[in-house]
């Protein structure tokens, strides 16, 4: 990315003007999460007593997320010669609630990283079809990132899943304490906005297939490592099925959350 707000891949710069009021919402909306979690990542690292494999790795995601927001945020302000400062002046800031505070142990940095992260994986799969050709330029960057993400965020949720029964136990709780929220994130079944965006050729899926998707992402992992998330296997494929219900009544769609 230069200074002047272009986005470049490989050498070739291009620019994407984001007019459509419920795109710039849904870009910001994504910028925002990808700086909140970058923030909470570089915090966990930079508190961590040690160094050692996570720390360094959890590190380097920091940077990644950094990066994939100031591409964001770029997309949003192309003209501004600081595109975060314009964010940040232009958009009132929001992200899911859990990464309001600090990750305060490595067990809540791994199911961040595992649901969380991967949930931004998913929506950047369904950007890949983009009407728009430079976003989907943009999404196929980061999505090389993001991969990697998912495939550390795996193995360091099935490693701490087999230390013993108590920090198995101690993840579980975890994810559950974020599943909801991450869940709901893709939006509601009916929302207006994001099935605008699947009319306008922005992303490829409503939200209940980008949970699908996000299920079936995270499902094998999970059903490895014996979390006992609510979820179950379909007979057939890598299909899998909530076993509770979400509180869609909790549901606040302009703040993009849940509220009690």
């Amino acid at each position: 990315m230069t200074k002047d707000g272009h986005i470049c891949e490989k050498g070739a710069c291009t620019m994407y003007e984001a007019s459509n009021t419920a795109t710039r919402a849904f870009i910001a909306r994504v910028a925002g999460n990808e700086f909140a979690l970058g923030l909470r990542y570089a915090e966990w690292s930079a508190r961590a007593s040690h160094l050692d494999a996570a720390t360094l790795t959890v590190d380097a995601m920091a940077q990644h997320e950094r990066g994939h927001a100031h591409a964001l945020f770029a997309v949003l302000h192309p003209e501004a010669r600081d595109p975060e400062s314009a964010f940040f002046a232009a958009h009132e800031f929001a992200c899911i609630p859990f990464l309001r505070a600090p990750l305060a142990t490595e067990v809540d940095a791994a199911a961040a990283s595992f649901l969380f992260d991967g949930a931004l994986s998913i929506i950047f799969v369904a950007l890949l079809a983009a009407s728009e050709p430079n976003l989907a330029v943009l999404a196929r960057g980061i999505l090389r990132e993001e991969q990697q993400h998912a495939a550390y965020a795996a193995a360091w949720v099935r490693r701490m899943a087999h230390i013993d029964p108590l920090a198995s136990e101690k993840l579980r709780l975890a994810l559950l304490r974020i599943w909801n929220e991450t869940l709901c994130w893709f939006g509601a079944p009916d929302d207006a906005e994001m099935h605008a965006l699947l009319a306008a050729g922005v992303l490829d899926a409503p939200p209940n297939v980008l949970r699908a998707r996000w299920l079936a992402h995270i499902g094998p992992t999970a059903e490895a490592a014996r979390l006992h998330l609510p979820l179950r296997r379909a007979p057939q494929g890598n299909v899998w099925h909530l076993t509770t219900t979400l509180p869609w009544a909790r549901w606040d769609a302009l703040r993009w959350q849940l509220v009690d």
